[in-house]
C-alpha cells in the first residue's frame, strides 16, 4: 500500500507531460529514491490501475526504461528492476569523466561570460561552506553543470545530465559511503574545483586538458570506483 501511495504521489508531480513520459519519470524517480529496489517486479495491469491509465503508456514507459537498462524482461517473470553491475558502472563513469573534459575545453574555448562567471563563483562559495559530503557532491555536480551550460552546447549538457543520473542510480544501489575521512575528501576536492575555475580563466586549452586527465578525473574515478565496486568480483 505504501509503494502504491508513493508512486501515485510521484505520478501527480509529472502531470504536465504526456502519460507515457509521466509514467517513465515516475518509475525513474522511484528507482532513484530506492522505492523500487532491484529485483522488484513491475506489474503492468497493476500500474495501469494505480495511475488510472490504459496499458499503452505503461508499455511505452517500460520500453524506454529497458533501453536505458534500468529494467529487464525475464521469461515467465515479466519486467524487473535491474541491478546495475560493475561493468555498467565503469563504462558510465569513464564516459562521464570524458564529458567533463570536453565541457572544460569548450568552456575555455568560448570564454566565460559575466553571468556564468558569477554562477561559478557562487557555487564555489557554497561548496566552501558545506561540511556534509553528499550535499557537497550535489553542489559540485551543479558546478560542473554550469560549466557545461556556459558552452551553449545542448547535446553536451543533456549527455552530462544523463550520465550523472545513471551515476546517481548506481550510488543508490550501494548507500554505504566508502569514504572514511569525509572532511579530508571535501578539502581535496574543493582545492581541485578552485583550480579548475582558475584554469578556465587563466590557463591554455592544453593545460586544462592535462589538468582534467592527470588530476581531476583520477580523483573522481577513485571516488566513483570505491562507491560502486563490489567487495568480490571476477574480471
Amino acid at each position: 500500500m505504501e509503494t502504491r501511495e508513493n508512486l501515485i504521489k510521484l505520478f501527480h508531480r509529472h502531470s504536465g507531460v504526456n502519460l507515457a513520459a509521466a509514467i517513465y519519470l515516475t518509475l525513474y524517480d522511484a528507482i532513484a529514491a530506492g522505492l523500487l529496489p532491484h529485483g522488484t517486479k513491475l506489474n503492468e495491469v497493476e500500474l495501469a490501475e494505480w495511475f488510472q491509465v490504459s496499458r499503452t503508456p505503461i508499455q511505452k514507459a517500460f520500453i524506454k526504461l529497458e533501453c536505458e537498462e534500468l529494467i529487464t524482461f525475464e521469461h515467465k517473470r515479466g519486467y524487473l528492476i535491474q541491478a546495475l553491475d560493475f561493468k555498467q558502472s565503469r563504462d558510465v563513469n569513464e564516459f562521464y569523466l570524458e564529458l567533463y573534459t570536453v565541457s572544460m575545453r569548450l568552456a575555455k574555448k568560448r570564454r566565460l561570460d559575466n553571468y556564468y562567471d558569477q554562477l561559478l563563483r557562487t557555487r564555489l562559495g557554497m561548496m566552501e561552506r558545506e561540511k556534509g559530503l553528499i550535499p557537497f557532491l550535489y553542489l559540485d555536480y551543479d558546478f560542473h553543470i554550469q560549466i557545461a551550460h556556459s558552452t551553449g552546447n545542448k547535446e553536451l549538457i543533456n549527455a552530462i545530465k544523463r550520465a550523472n543520473d545513471k551515476c546517481y542510480l548506481m550510488f543508490m544501489t550501494n548507500k554505504e559511503c566508502p569514504i572514511e575521512n569525509k572532511a579530508q575528501y571535501i578539502e581535496k576536492h574543493l582545492a581541485l574545483s578552485r583550480r579548475l575555475y582558475d584554469m578556465l580563466l587563466n590557463a591554455t586549452s592544453l593545460e586544462v586538458t592535462e589538468f582534467m586527465e592527470e588530476e581531476h578525473n583520477p580523483h573522481m574515478s577513485d571516488l566513483i570506483g570505491a562507491w560502486n565496486q563490489p567487495k568480490f568480483r571476477l574480471e
